[in-house]
């Protein structure tokens, strides 16, 4: 089965890019021509990151989900139990209990609302 291209994901995707890196530069224009000489470096920097994201998301966009829900279940079976610290059919006054004990026992201060 071929996969299809979302289409407004991507547009999406780059649209919100390019905003980015124009409000790096607005942001940054001045100290980076301070202080390395050069008004686009951050804007440079950001655009390389830029293209290796893009270009990583389309590899691992090539990669079958079932490849990541093997690994995924590869690794529950190794660890012996739920990635989760509660089970997903646990109500929520039991979850609760169970982060408040969490929190005591590591002494993570928490307040009630």
């Amino acid at each position: 089965m071929k996969k299809k291209i979302d289409v407004p994901l991507i547009i999406t995707i780059f649209i919100i890019c390019i905003y980015g890196i124009i409000m790096i530069y607005s942001a940054s224009s001045i100290w980076a021509e301070y202080k390395f000489n050069d008004k686009f470096h951050y804007v440079i920097m950001q655009s390389i990151f830029f293209l290796v994201g893009i270009i990583l998301m389309f590899i691992v966009s090539k990669i079958p989900y079932t490849y990541y829900l093997k690994k995924a279940s590869a690794y529950k079976k190794k660890r012996g139990k739920s990635m989760l610290p509660y089970d997903l059919k646990d109500d929520n006054a039991i979850i609760i209990n169970k982060l408040l004990t969490y929190y005591q026992k590591y002494k993570i201060p928490y307040t009630l609302v």
